[in-house]
């Protein structure tokens, strides 16, 4: 025969205490820790916390404190979603701007070869190209600066496998580098002047492609100024502001209430008087006079 559990208020008492204390009281239930993201156990830590100074209080009290441990971690956790919302709100925005960057550079049709033949130069103006230009510019402007005149890869990338370019500062550029490659090791074909103009006028090369690059992005690309823009307060942001100010406030009137049951029940001065009292004597027991031998 299956047990009905027990039948007398003596019986039931026990049986609820022996419940209490194998069961804790859950502050927060399952449902409501998992939606805050919380501890199961977090709202009863932090209320003990907060009771143990008052290890006598009534239950009027007992509860207002429960509230109070509820409404701390439910603030909490409010302000820990709004920063992971605004969070994932960056991070969706560098991808896209990155995805928009990987299709700017898919625009440069051809293959390396190709490149070699003819040069990057000849080709339609597209975002990647004065990407990989600038890129180009930049090893060659390495390549002088450390004397090492094994160049014509590179320059046949830039202006094609005739070095002809199509404009005055390029055309300059190639007249230079094809003395510097004709020259024998140890002839010098080009006056220390020439070959530093000729380093100004590759960075000079090399700023003006940055600056188109630049310029293409965001034309293609959202702007810093509209990812920031996206980062702006939502109607959604508005709300939960909204919800966590109204949570400050209950746990300000809640601080309120419990101040003055604190000051009726005459218990206000009860942790001070108790941390006045272990500070006594641990005084005490520091000026105690030294045991013989000492």
């Amino acid at each position: 025969m299956r047990s009905t559990g027990p039948r007398t208020l003596s019986s039931k008492a026990r049986a609820k205490l022996i419940r209490l204390q194998r069961y804790p009281v859950r502050l927060l239930g399952l449902a409501e820790a998992r939606v805050l993201n919380q501890d199961v156990g977090a709202a009863e830590n932090l209320y003990q916390e907060l009771i143990a100074p008052y290890p006598n209080a009534p239950a009027i009290l007992k509860l207002h404190f429960q509230d109070l441990a509820r409404t701390h971690l439910e603030l909490k956790a409010w302000e820990r979603i709004r920063d992971a919302q605004l969070e994932e709100r960056w991070v969706q925005n560098h991808l896209e701007r990155r995805r928009l960057l990987l299709e700017i550079e898919r625009d440069l049709q051809g293959t390396t070869s190709q490149f070699l033949e003819q040069g990057l130069y000849n080709l339609p103006d597209s975002p990647a190209k004065f990407h990989k230009l600038a890129n180009c510019l930049e090893l060659l402007q390495t390549h002088l600066s450390e004397r090492d005149f094994k160049m014509e890869p590179v320059l046949h990338y830039l202006y094609g496998k005739d070095l002809n370019a199509t404009h005055d500062r390029a055309h300059t550029i190639c007249i230079r580098c094809r003395k510097l490659l004709s020259a024998k090791p140890g002839e010098q074909l080009l006056a220390e002047a020439e070959f530093e103009d000729l380093l100004d006028l590759i960075a000079r090369e090399e700023q003006d492609a940055l600056t188109a690059y630049g310029l293409a992005p965001d034309q293609k690309t959202m702007t810093r100024a509209a990812c920031q823009a996206r980062l702006g307060p939502t109607r959604e942001d508005l709300w939960m502001d909204r919800r966590g100010k109204l949570l400050r406030r209950a746990i300000d009137r809640k601080q309120w209430v419990i101040t003055g049951l604190l000051q009726t029940l005459g218990l206000a001065g009860q942790q001070a008087a108790t941390e006045a009292g272990n500070g006594r004597s641990e005084t005490v027991a520091h000026k105690q006079p030294p045991a013989d031998g000492e």
